[in-house]
């Protein structure tokens, strides 16, 4: 992969003090309230190759010319700044991985992870379909209120834009300006070197030895802990055959998948090839079903993945009865209401099974009544639910903008509700 990214941001002003030194020595300067020089915007572009995690160069250009660039290759890594020179390190050997390695925007994963996100909505960004976010800190400071607006390329994950806020002021923007996810890369990309547009700086305009730099931020994303893991959800669809559950769970599956977010999908059908292949349709069988596969996607869930059921569930009862075991477990669970109607899923009918149902020559009976065993909507029937977290149509929007909405109740901050047990030393 290869992107080009323009970086703009304001330095920070922690201190009202600002240092200067120079030859003849260190002046400090202390800028009454209100008198402050306004900040100036740096500007720079960062050319980024991509090979896989742990082969990578980033350049930063400034005017043309590059200013600074590092190289890592496994363990080994290079830097070159233009202003002191080169240096080199070993991770195995206790060395520290330079900052302009870290780059957020190949590891979506420690980002999302660290995050609470709202999708917003969607646009274009680098000529790339984008899912459009705002983020907040998990773990935020008292009295700070920044927060982000993120931009994802929708088929591949990557952030492409990130806009850093103050309250209501944007500090810094990281923009994707272009980006080839299978260029041709030449081998001498990652060998320690420089390479073209290299201008250092004569000796006697390098930075003075005494000079004070602002104090950089740690911009890496904090470690993901098992409590974060399990903050995810269970996302349960339910709704009648053919309505398009499992279609919008696998679509589901790729964009987590291209965030680097762990995910499974439990379907219906699959489960009943295994886990649930002495189960009939008689009711208290489907009943079985649901409680088998509402312990599995809670066990899958505390372990930090994020299970996503595709599972007809007709019964209200079982439905709560799978919710009951995930807040026993304190994780979320996420209903979500797959509501196409009957006649579209008999259209559809991609398995045949309405087909058959109505050439069967049994009654067609679909009421409370029914003992359930026959096709849910058709011969038995579908207690639809009353207050579903989400409800969507599974024939009136592409299945990707569906899985975009449930994203959205995926990394959603969860509203204080009777409905969602708070694990123990977790606040909501």
């Amino acid at each position: 992969m290869f992107l080009e990214v323009d970086n703009w941001g304001l330095p920070e002003q922690s201190d009202p003090v600002a240092v200067v030194s120079d030859s003849a020595g260190t002046v400090r300067i202390h800028w009454p309230a209100g008198s402050r020089p306004s900040p100036t915007p740096t500007t720079s572009t960062r050319r980024v190759w991509f090979q896989q995690p742990h082969r990578v160069r980033v350049e930063v250009l400034r005017g043309g010319a590059v200013v600074r660039a590092a190289v890592r290759d496994g363990a080994s890594w290079w830097r070159w700044d233009q202003a002191d020179g080169e240096s080199a390190g070993d991770l195995t050997r206790g060395n520290t991985l330079p900052e302009l390695l870290e780059l957020a925007l190949l590891r979506p994963a420690r980002l999302l992870q660290s995050m609470w996100l709202e999708v917003t909505g969607a646009g274009i960004r680098a000529e790339r379909e984008v899912l459009i976010a705002t983020a907040t800190p998990r773990y935020g400071t008292a009295g700070v209120t920044q927060q982000f607006v993120l931009e994802f390329d929708l088929e591949h994950g990557t952030p492409l834009r990130t806009a850093t806020y103050n309250g209501d002021e944007c500090t810094a923007t990281t923009e994707v300006i272009s980006v080839n996810y299978a260029p041709t890369i030449h081998p001498d990309i990652f060998s320690f070197g420089a390479l073209e547009n290299y201008r250092p700086l004569p000796p006697d305009a390098r930075a003075p030895s005494g000079s004070v730099n602002p104090a950089s931020a740690d911009r890496s994303a904090p470690t993901s802990t098992r409590s974060q893991l399990t903050e995810r959800p269970t996302v349960w669809l339910t709704g009648l055959s053919g309505a398009g559950k499992t279609t919008i769970a696998r679509t589901t599956e790729r964009l987590l998948n291209q965030l680097g977010i762990s995910c499974c999908v439990l379907d219906g059908d699959e489960i009943r090839l295994g886990l649930s292949a002495d189960l009939g349709l008689s009711r208290e069988d489907r009943r079985e079903q649901a409680r088998r596969v509402a312990h599995v996607a809670a066990t899958l869930a505390n372990s930090g993945v994020i299970p996503i059921v595709a599972l007809v569930s007709p019964y209200a009862e079982d439905r709560e009865r799978a919710r009951q075991i995930h807040h026993a477990a304190g994780i979320r669970f996420v209903e979500v209401w797959v509501d196409t109607s009957l006649e579209i899923c008999a259209a559809r009918d991609a398995k045949g099974l309405y087909a058959a149902a109505q050439a069967d020559g049994s009654a067609l009976d679909a009421s409370p009544a029914s003992d359930g065993s026959g096709l849910t909507g058709l011969t038995s029937p579908y207690e639809a639910p009353t207050n579903p977290e989400l409800q969507v149509t599974g024939h009136e929007q592409h299945p990707r903008i569906l899985a975009t909405q449930i994203l959205e109740k995926v990394f959603s901050r969860p509203a204080r509700s009777e409905r969602f047990v708070t694990q123990p030393g977790h606040a909501q």
